[in-house]
């Protein structure tokens, strides 16, 4: 597709060469090609950047989380979050549904970047922020209730947080892969913190109430 219509102007075929460029990007992240995938996402954004077509700009949007997504699998955490912004910065005002999609998980990318970099301050304000976007992402949900316990906010507080983010999704799997896990590979992520009590992991695994 894109050897073949790469350089057409009609803008069907240009929506289809940003959609195969983006397609392509993310297999490659699966594959852990993360340096590949960040070639072709910068290629859509090159290419499209500058376009005012609505199909295109989410392309963009779309491309430039998933490169930030991938600056973060990369450890590369403070160039991450600058992609982060900068999605926030070009498609913040938009009303399109789908570019606050991306707005809101531009957000919850940061959100979780800072707390893989010790700042739980902006943990929670970054979550808070792309809750505005996005009020019943269960994930969102959960890791506005983790950033209240990191902070040390009462516990009525935060289990109350939980409370909601469990409403949100009422499926144990799900559940434990948004809330539980966190909890337990916390020590794992951050080794110079101390453990989550066993007490605190069970009472979130527990479907607060």
């Amino acid at each position: 597709v894109v050897a073949r219509f790469g350089t057409s102007a009609d803008l069907v075929l240009r929506e289809q060469v940003a959609r195969a460029l983006f397609n392509k990007g993310v297999a490659l992240r699966k594959l852990d090609r993360i340096e590949e995938a960040l070639g072709v996402y910068d290629e859509v954004v090159a290419r499209f950047g500058p376009s005012v077509d609505l199909v295109l700009r989410e392309r963009v949007a779309k491309a430039l989380v998933g490169k930030g997504v991938s600056l973060g699998n990369l450890g590369r955490f403070e160039e991450a979050l600058g992609v982060y912004d900068e999605v926030v910065a070009r498609f913040g005002p938009s009303a399109d549904l789908v570019l606050r999609e991306q707005v809101a998980k531009a957000l919850g990318a940061s959100a979780w970047t800072f707390y893989l970099l010790g700042d739980n301050v902006h943990y929670l304000a970054r979550t808070e922020s792309a809750l505005s976007r996005s009020p019943d992402d269960d994930g969102l949900l959960a890791n506005r209730a983790f950033a209240l316990y990191l902070l040390g906010r009462p516990d009525a507080e935060v289990m109350a947080a939980y409370a909601a983010a469990w409403n949100a999704t009422r499926d144990r799997g799900r559940w434990h892969q948004i809330a539980v896990e966190d909890l337990q590979k916390h020590h794992e992520r951050h080794p110079g913190a101390a453990p989550i009590p066993d007490d605190v992991i069970a009472a979130v695994a527990d479907r607060p109430a």
